[in-house]
Formats: C-alpha cells, sequence, structure tokens
C-alpha cells in the first residue's frame, strides 16, 4: 500500500507535498532532498508511477521521452543552481531505498568531504580496458572480475544525452543488458555531466554504471 500511494502521490498530489521545490511540470517534480548528502542534492522525480530505471522498455519511444524529460529537467535544474559539475544518479535494486524511480542530482562535497564524481575515470584508468565498441560509445570493464563491477561508457563524440534519443537508447540498452546479466545486489548508474556548452547544450560525455555482486 505504501508503494501504491507513493506513486499515486507523484502522479496526482504533488501540489500537496512539503517539498522545497525547484521546478515543477508535467511530467516531473525536481526539488531540494530533505536529508541531503551532499552540498548540492536535488531529487527529480518523474510524475509517471515507475518503479525502477530496469523496468522501463527502451525500444518504446515514450518511455526513452520519459528519461529525456528527466534529464533535461535536471540539466535545466543544475544551470538554475549555478553547477559548472554535477553527477546525475539513479540507484536500483538493493540500492535504490524508494520505490518510485527517482534521479539524484549532486555537486559539491559530501559529508565526509569527498567531491562527488571524484571517482570518475581518467584516461588512464580506461587505456588498457576496451571491451569493445557500439555506433555511439566505447565499453571499459574495470575491476570486471572483482566483487564490484564498474563498467564505464564513454561517447564517440560530443552526445547531448538530453536531446539525442539514439544514443541515449543505445546506452540504455547497454546498461540493461549488463545488469540483467549479472547477478548484482544492487546498481548505481551515473551521468557526469560539466558546464554546458556555448550554444547552450548539455553534453554528457562520460557514463558509468557501479554495481555490486550479490
Amino acid at each position: 500500500m505504501a508503494t501504491a500511494f507513493t506513486r499515486f502521490a507523484f502522479q496526482h498530489l504533488t501540489w500537496l507535498m512539503p517539498l522545497s521545490k525547484l521546478a515543477e511540470n508535467e511530467h516531473s517534480i525536481a526539488f531540494h532532498h530533505p536529508v541531503k548528502h551532499w552540498q548540492t542534492h536535488i531529487l527529480i522525480v518523474p510524475k509517471q508511477a515507475v518503479s525502477s530505471l530496469m523496468v522501463l522498455n527502451f525500444e518504446d519511444r515514450n518511455d526513452l521521452m520519459l528519461l529525456q524529460h528527466v534529464l533535461k529537467m535536471a540539466a535545466d535544474t543544475a544551470k538554475q543552481q549555478v553547477l559548472s559539475q554535477y553527477v546525475i544518479i539513479v540507484n536500483g535494486l538493493g540500492y535504490q531505498d524508494v520505490p518510485q524511480l527517482h534521479f539524484h542530482l549532486a555537486s559539491g562535497t559530501d559529508k565526509a568531504g569527498k567531491l562527488v564524481g571524484s571517482n570518475r575515470p581518467s584516461a588512464d584508468d580506461l587505456v588498457d580496458n576496451l571491451a569493445s565498441t557500439t555506433s555511439f560509445w566505447n565499453i571499459y570493464e574495470l575491476d570486471a572480475e572483482g566483487s564490484f563491477h564498474h563498467t564505464v561508457f564513454t561517447s564517440k563524440s560530443a552526445v547531448d544525452i538530453t536531446n539525442a534519443l539514439d544514443a541515449l537508447a543505445e546506452l540504455l540498452n547497454l546498461i540493461k543488458t549488463k545488469i540483467d546479466s549479472t547477478p548484482f545486489r544492487g546498481y548505481s548508474v551515473q551521468f557526469y555531466a560539466d558546464a554546458a556548452e556555448p550554444d547552450g547544450k548539455t553534453v554528457i560525455n562520460l557514463i558509468g554504471t557501479l554495481s555490486a555482486e550479490i
């Protein structure tokens, strides 16, 4: 019942919620996290009732558009908050603590003083770990044999992922295949973003999936 109410509330009752809202439209809502973990910690929640990222069908245009709207709101909110660097995080399985799909927009340091995104792999980390390539992405496997998997996807060219549906669809299908094929206890998908390009587009050029086995 709690799960059903949570999803119903984000669909129909956001106007009643005691949230510190930053943005809202027919597709999603952005608000300050009530118990923030980073200096800037914002939640972006789609209004469509969706339990998690992996239940979406990334071959379906409507599901892709839902993700696109969320990423666009995250990028617009980051611009509004004057964030030059930030990470968009979505968790699943044992790492997801609310039964409604939601995204964390994080910037700055956490409570321990660690900078969010500081684990972003460097070129040196990737150079010897290229596993495969696709139309849009280079795929790297870091520590693939260990208990904590780290798969990194880098775009072959600058991708405005808030607008490029083909590149977004391919990326999400790659991530879904990886998660479905491995007995992960939980996963965290991180979209790393830098400052907006001069033409106003937000180019997110590195995506990593971090997952722990059962």
